[in-house]
């Protein structure tokens, strides 16, 4: 799966995604860095399979937007990296 890692989460969460085999990207190694959310999701759309956010409102943006969206408040650990196993579990 291709997912596209919103800014709001920290970039560790790719090295997770792709270890177990997902084509992963940051927001920002996309060059796509401080976009305001409909332009990121009509940005993204065709590219990602789907956007990976922390952000509870990016979905009520576009709500014609193809792109799933998969927003869910994940905890985060002290060190700053969200248990992966809770967004692995939110992705389709």
């Amino acid at each position: 799966m291709r997912i596209l890692i919103d800014e709001c989460l920290p970039s560790e969460l790719k090295e997770t995604l792709t270890a177990i085999g997902h084509e992963c990207q940051t927001v920002r190694q996309a060059g796509f860095g401080a976009k305001k959310n409909g332009e990121l999701l009509s940005i993204a759309e065709g590219r990602w399979d789907v956007l990976l956010s922390s952000d509870r409102n990016i979905s009520k943006t576009r709500q014609d937007a193809a792109l799933p969206v998969v927003s869910a408040p994940l905890p985060v650990r002290a060190s700053g990296i969200p248990p992966t196993s809770r967004a692995i579990e939110k992705l389709p």
